[in-house]
């Protein structure tokens, strides 16, 4: 179920030009964990995307079937798709495996980690590494 909230003070990015403009940081919404809190999720799905394979939509519903809530989520993508004429039968969607993080070493563990973890950040070239510690 979706449900639609109603703002109760100004947008994040309109809070966030404000307080750099004031420099009040007590006027902060939010506090930059929640912003990076928030990006890591989208990494999270980008990479898990990433690493994903081609599946034909019946093996996807194999894979859900054992879950509601995802098993819904994909109908309605499906339904999703169909409005929009996208046939998923002759355009195979691609699904990645469900990733584990360890929250504290910002790392992925258990199954697909190691392909996982090597998607976490891009290889610099030199002058232009971030350190590992910044």
């Amino acid at each position: 179920m979706i449900r639609e909230f109603e703002p109760t003070n100004q947008d994040s990015l309109t809070n966030f030009f404000s307080v750099v403009r004031s420099r009040k940081t007590s006027d902060l919404q939010e506090n930059a964990l929640s912003g990076h809190l928030s990006a890591c999720l989208v990494h999270m799905g980008n990479i898990s995307y990433r690493i994903g394979k081609e599946t034909d939509s019946e093996q996807i519903r194999e894979i859900v079937r054992a879950d509601k809530n995802f098993s819904e989520t994909f109908d309605r993508f499906c339904a999703h798709l169909e409005t929009h004429k996208v046939d998923i039968d002759k355009h195979r969607i691609t699904v990645g495996p469900w990733l584990r993080m360890n929250p504290r070493k910002e790392r992925f563990v258990g199954a697909f980690s190691k392909r996982a973890n090597q998607l976490r950040k891009t290889n610099y070239r030199p002058p232009y590494v971030v350190p590992e510690k910044v």
